[in-house]
């Protein structure tokens, strides 16, 4: 027996025994009517006993109901709220592959139907079908980039009303929300850009490094692709071997104008007194770079300028292409080029470079410190 059945019988019984007592105690009834009395009281505490059990039933009926409601009310939104957090991954880069899209239908399908009623299962099908359409694609236009949106805030909309938060994006919503979207994301957009550009860099330096040709002579490395501001602008800089010599090409941010656009080796001019006599020029911002610059305003055609988020936008556009090289790449494999190329009367940037190495101090030898 259950123990709220075992707790309504026994009070059922205290009940009885109280009776019984106090009739006995204070002699209620005469002798002849106490079997009837004790009659009716028994039956008093068979139905208060069958009353309470009934109650006690539908209130555990209730409970345990109640419980799994909630359990099951918790478990459904943590599974809306898994899947439109992977739908938004999915749409961070406002790109939808057809991998992806099959990785959303596989999470409906698996977690989202079992927990939705019908008539809003028809409706997510339907805003994921309209994404299918436009899914795949290498670049979106910004029309359809609004229309894969307008799906994704419509799935928002249906699991909402599922659990009945009362939430909804409106019409007016929508327009604020893809209003500010159009003035912050761009600039999250370059940013992104940005670090992915110093990646390929990265990488296309390594590689080109495998692969560089022993004939060059080029026995210097070029690492660590970073951006600083010098002179006004922005550069791409790469830093030459492990000394104070770096490669530098820009500007990819025009902040204030600039003489043109070039790449170089760069020394500071008055910490590093060592490189004069291969200075580019004594005076004036050329005065920091060594020897035979490359000057070609031609670098616009692949160099990005952050400053305009519409044309980072069609740069990742142009490389969104399948089978197309990355920009960083291209520009690593540039700048690999030019140090290969470099010369200052017959001498490469790495015979430079040890001809201005400072000298290693040397150990002075005495009595003290002389081996035996």
């Amino acid at each position: 027996m259950q123990p709220k059945t075992i707790k309504a019988i026994s009070f059922a019984l205290l009940g009885l025994l109280l009776f019984l007592a106090v009739l006995i105690l204070f002699r209620l009834y005469a002798g002849s009517e106490v079997p009837t009395q004790f009659a009716g009281a028994l039956l008093g505490a068979i139905v208060t006993a069958a009353i309470t059990m009934a109650l006690l039933h539908g209130q555990t009926q209730a409970e345990e109901t109640k419980e799994r409601n909630v359990k099951v009310f918790e478990e459904k939104t943590r599974r809306y709220n898994d899947f439109l957090n992977k739908l938004w991954v999915v749409w961070q880069d406002r790109h939808v592959s057809l991998e992806e899209l099959n990785d959303l239908m596989e999470t409906v399908s698996r977690d989202i139907i079992i927990y939705t009623k019908a008539e809003n299962t028809q409706k997510l099908l339907k805003s994921l079908t309209g994404i299918a359409d436009l899914a795949g694609a290498a670049a979106m236009s910004d029309q359809d980039k609004e229309l894969v949106q307008g799906h994704v805030f419509d799935i928002i909309n249906t699991l909402s009303n599922e659990i009945g938060l009362g939430g909804s994006i409106t019409k007016e919503i929508r327009h604020d929300l893809n209003h500010l979207e159009g003035k912050i994301r761009p600039f999250l957009v370059t940013k992104e850009f940005r670090q992915r550009l110093l990646d390929d860099v990265a990488l296309a330096l390594g590689q080109e490094a495998d692969l560089a040709d022993d004939e060059k002579g080029l026995t210097v490395s070029l690492f660590k692709p970073y951006y600083e501001e010098w002179a006004g602008n922005e550069y791409l800089w790469v830093k030459v071997g492990g000394g104070p010599v770096e490669l530098g090409i820009g500007p990819v941010s025009n902040m204030t104008g600039t003489e043109g656009y070039f790449i170089g080796f760069f020394a500071e001019f008055y910490s590093h007194r060592e490189f004069q006599q291969y200075r580019n020029a004594q005076r004036g911002f050329r005065k920091d770079f060594l020897g035979w610059m490359k000057w070609d305003f031609e670098m616009t055609k692949i160099l990005p300028n952050f400053n305009d988020p519409k044309l980072v936008a069609e740069w990742i556009r142009r490389y969104a292409v399948p089978g197309s090289e990355s920009l960083g790449m291209q520009i690593g494999r540039m700048l690999v080029q030019f140090a290969q190329e470099w010369q200052h009367e017959g001498r490469g940037i790495d015979s430079i470079i040890e001809e201005c190495r400072p000298p290693k101090a040397s150990t002075l030898v005495t009595p003290e410190n002389q081996l035996p």
